[in-house]
């Protein structure tokens, strides 16, 4: 065989080799670092099984604020929340929403009429304790001025208890006595600093996930569950495909 050849041999079988070594070190290194365990006993990940909630949640704003987590969700899916909240299927009477105005971020507001569905006016959405975007059905955002709306503005920047007030002012305008509110999807307040003040947001569930890594939310976590208002399972989770 011709050197020439041989060379040429030899540079192909190096790079079959890098080309299957690359790949099986990757494989190796995702079954090296991949995390998916449960605990039930001891401590672990800054948690101890046995706390309270509160003494979990307060763990948790520890980690918040050194890092090591950017935030929790209790809301796995809408079945879960009509299990929890069964009036979530229901269009509300605007007395009925006043005290839970606090617990959810996104409000639908209709008007029943003789027809099977309601007639839906519009969109309220909340961040924090503030509206952060007021629209007409697609037109999220843009301020909501419909041309038989009464005089009852509401728009970005206003607070939770005012936007309860117009909603009770609303329902007591002429043409307005069937207005109905509702829940959107996935809608329920959940605490965004870990502040003490956001605790009841979380206080009444028993499942919480926290929230290791921002890009990968839900492929990154570590995952609380509670029985009888105690810590019982620790559970660690990373998929597979998380990359450095």
């Amino acid at each position: 065989m011709k050197p020439g050849v041989k060379k040429v041999l030899r540079y192909a079988s190096v790079l079959l080799a890098l080309l299957l070594l690359v790949p099986a070190a990757y494989v190796g290194y995702l079954y090296i670092t991949y995390i998916d365990r449960t605990l039930v006993s001891g401590s672990g990940y800054g948690f101890t099984i046995g706390q309270s909630k509160l003494q979990a949640y307060e763990a948790a704003q520890r980690a918040f604020e050194a890092g090591k987590l950017v935030g929790i969700d209790t809301v796995h899916d809408r079945d879960e929340e009509l299990q929890l909240y069964p009036w979530l299927e229901a269009d509300l009477p605007v007395e009925h929403v006043l005290d839970r105005i606090d617990g959810w971020d996104h409000w639908s507001l209709s008007l029943n009429t003789s027809s099977d569905r309601p007639s839906l006016l519009a969109v309220v959405v909340f961040e924090g304790d503030k509206v952060s975007g007021v629209g007409q059905p697609g037109k999220l955002g843009a301020r909501w001025h419909p041309p038989a709306f009464p005089a009852v503005e509401i728009h970005q920047g206003q607070t939770r208890a005012q936007v309860a007030a117009m909603f009770q002012a609303l329902s007591q305008s002429p043409g307005y006595e069937s207005l109905r509110i509702s829940t959107g999807w996935m809608a329920r307040r959940q605490p965004k600093t870990f502040a003490r003040a956001e605790f009841r947001y979380v206080e009444g569930d028993d499942d919480w996930t926290l929230l290791v890594d921002h890009e990968w939310s839900y492929f990154n976590t570590v995952r609380l569950r509670f029985h009888d208002g105690a810590l019982a399972e620790i559970h660690r989770h990373r998929q597979y495909f998380e990359l450095p």
